[in-house]
């Protein structure tokens, strides 16, 4: 299951983004807002942020910036501002796509595949104290030994 932490302050897109992403083994967690973000992402690990501009407290290109000094996670800004300079912006600031609003759902899946398959060939390998995993090979292995 890919897990996307989803920051979007319409809860009506997160959910109906979410009910059309479960279809293709993707789980959506919703925040509404750029603290609940910055937590959720020091809790838990997610495979991908989809990132909404226009969201209280902070711009969200500054909280791509921010969020890009910590994690390495991928990022695809979905927004309605679809102003050039807002989208050279995010993409220098960090982020891996840029979605301008309205999008048919189905191009988001593919986006969202074409991002996680560029990142999967980097982390293919997941360490865990003495266990690891690869993904490609499909060994778990402890201590290095298959």
């Amino acid at each position: 299951m890919i897990e996307i932490l989803m920051i979007e302050d319409e809860l009506e897109i997160t959910e109906l983004l979410s009910r059309f992403l479960a279809q293709y083994n993707m789980n959506v967690h919703g925040v509404q807002t750029p603290t609940s973000a910055l937590n959720a992402l020091k809790m838990d690990h997610y495979d991908l942020i989809i990132l909404d501009l226009s969201l209280p407290e902070i711009d969200g290109l500054e909280l791509c910036k921010i969020i890009r000094k910590s994690y390495d996670t991928p990022i695809i800004i979905s927004t309605a501002r679809g102003d050039l300079s807002d989208k050279v912006k995010g993409l220098e600031f960090g982020a891996d796509d840029y979605l301008p609003k309205p999008y048919e759902p189905r191009e988001l899946v593919a986006r969202i595949q074409t991002v996680l398959r560029r990142y999967k060939t980097v982390e293919s390998i997941h360490r865990d104290g003495d266990f690891s995993i690869d993904e490609d090979k499909m060994q778990i292995a402890k201590e290095d030994r298959v």
